[in-house]
């Protein structure tokens, strides 16, 4: 109870640092999504304090805005990764209380589990340097620059990246991957993700992966760009 107590403390410091109403919103999200709520709150149905919980997210920009309320946020949510709670609030509010948006986020969350999980895993960050004869710095560094896809592993305490082993071919980068990652410039990690790995009609029913695979860089670039621009990838 103290640590939570002390938690609460920092939250409520944080909304009254906080500059814009997004960020003063998340940071009151911070106070209800706590481990020790949720199960009282599925017990007692309240399922409007369960709504405030589903949607968890942490906004682009943040963590060059405010590392420390960054930080803060993205351990909370894996926290909640982590012990299953986020993905039971979700349960209990699609089955019982038919919210149509929880069954929509508890969708999102078995497709990511399924992306994480594709074409043969993912590499840890020392793994990735080594397989690039790269330093671990400067395989972080084309992380923030978008030029290596990577997720965070909620699992784990420190919040390590981990990176899809479809993205490398040989000792490098598969080819045309870097140039279609700039089209996107995207923070998003996880569209990004399923788009590589969705099969497209407007690519005859392929993934631009396999087209990647195929040599037909520039017809993915082209996909990309048009989709892109349309905000549909």
């Amino acid at each position: 109870m103290a640590r939570l107590k002390k938690t609460r403390e920092e939250a409520r410091r944080r909304v009254a640092e906080s500059k814009t109403a997004r960020q003063r919103w998340l940071c009151a999200l911070h106070l209800l999504s706590h481990q020790e709520l949720i199960p009282s709150y599925i017990e007692q149905s309240k399922w409007e304090e369960l709504r405030t919980l589903r949607g968890f997210t942490v906004p682009d920009g943040l963590e060059d805005h405010d590392p420390a309320l960054y930080g803060m946020l993205t351990c909370e949510l894996a926290q909640l990764e982590r012990s299953g709670l986020y993905a039971q609030v979700l349960e209990e509010l699609a089955d019982k209380d038919s919210d149509r948006m929880a069954a929509a986020l508890r969708r999102g969350l078995d497709f990511r589990r399924k992306l994480t999980k594709a074409e043969g895993g993912s590499l840890s960050v020392q793994e990735a340097a080594g397989l690039l004869h790269l330093s671990e710095e400067w395989v972080l560094h084309y992380v923030k620059s978008r030029e290596l896809v990577a997720w965070r592993d909620w699992k784990d305490e420190s919040l390590p990246f981990r990176f899809p082993k479809w993205q490398f071919e040989g000792a490098g980068m598969l080819p045309g991957l870097v140039k279609v990652l700039q089209v996107f410039r995207s923070r998003d990690q996880w569209r990004v993700m399923g788009y590589f790995l969705g099969k497209r009609r407007s690519l005859g029913g392929k993934r631009p992966l396999d087209l990647l695979r195929a040599a037909e860089v520039g017809r993915v670039l082209r996909h990309a760009e048009n989709y892109f621009e349309e905000n549909l990838w």
